[in-house]
């Protein structure tokens, strides 16, 4: 009888497992907030309640990074990370939380994961890349996906709310863009761990200040399940991703994680179904499967 050995996964397992868990955490936000709305929420609010949740844990995870990264980084990339961290995870997030308030949970998914493609255009205006046949065909896919997902959803009485929703997830997604082509040359230098929690503490500082500025400072008075479903959404949908998905990355590379990471939408659309019963017909799926084709086909290299 052969010997019984110890049943262990791969790196490259592990790798995919991390990210499609973290794919699926980061579309639950949308769930999440959606059900808090129901309460009388505003976004500015909610998103400062779930960075005081959240911003020990990174500012902890940052000091202890701090102690153990040698050498230091110089004080000039600190002064590059704000701007950055605040592009990332404060502006985008507020953009993605306003334009919620409008739009279905299943469509705000499918904007925000085109990002990959807005990357494409910002590096051909800002580095000047050239874009090939196969990312132009990608890039019209995906907008084409898009654009029949939001005519397909609407009707006279919410046709304004759609595209004022759609406007605000759209720049969301152009800010978290330009964070990931600014965090490009910074990773390397900080390290992940100690990157995504400096740029996830200079965000929460932003919110507060927001927050403050904006008259929000009432913020332990709202019903308990907005509590429950913020904290949820600040373990499920922000810290364990944001790790996840970094780590899956490392070992699995952009592109691999890019074809797993589409389950994103996915989810969403199921779990939006399932918890907020929002419809999703024919033509909405036609458009989402376009807009995955098109995110997919930039995000993976030819041949891979």
């Amino acid at each position: 009888m052969p010997p019984r050995g110890n049943f262990t996964l791969s790196p490259t397992l592990w790798g995919a497992i991390m990210v499609f868990i973290g794919a699926i955490g980061t579309s639950s936000k949308a769930i999440l907030a959606k059900l808090a709305y129901v309460y009388g929420i505003d976004a500015i609010s909610l998103l400062a309640i779930r960075m005081m949740m959240v911003f020990p844990i990174f500012a902890a995870i940052a000091w202890s990074a701090y102690r153990r990264i040698h050498p230091k980084p110089a004080a000039k990339y600190y002064l590059q990370l704000i701007p950055i961290g605040l592009l990332g995870y404060y502006l985008a997030s507020f953009l993605d939380f306003q334009g919620l308030q409008y739009v279905p949970a299943a469509i705000e998914r499918l904007i925000l994961f085109t990002y990959p493609t807005l990357v494409v255009l910002l590096s051909r205006i800002i580095l000047k890349t050239r874009i090939n046949t196969r990312q132009w065909m990608a890039l019209i896919l995906a907008y084409a996906g898009i654009l029949v997902v939001l005519v397909g959803d609407m009707d006279v009485s919410t046709r304004n709310g759609i595209w004022k929703g759609g406007i605000w997830i759209f720049m969301a997604a152009l800010c978290y863009a330009s964070y990931i082509i600014g965090s490009h040359r910074l990773i390397p230098i900080f390290g992940v761990a100690y990157f995504t929690s400096l740029a996830m503490s200079v965000a929460s500082v932003g919110v507060f200040i927001h927050s403050y500025l904006k008259g929000a400072q009432d913020l332990f008075s709202y019903p308990q399940p907005v509590y429950e479903y913020i904290g949820i959404m600040g373990v499920v949908s922000t810290i364990l991703p944001a790790f996840l998905i970094s780590a899956g990355i490392k070992r699995i590379g952009p592109g691999n994680t890019a074809i797993i990471g589409s389950v994103g939408p996915v989810s969403t659309i199921v779990l939006a179904y399932l918890l907020l019963d929002e419809p999703f017909g024919g033509i909405q799926i036609v458009g989402t499967l376009a807009v995955m084709a098109g995110v997919l086909l930039i995000s993976t290299k030819k041949g891979k």
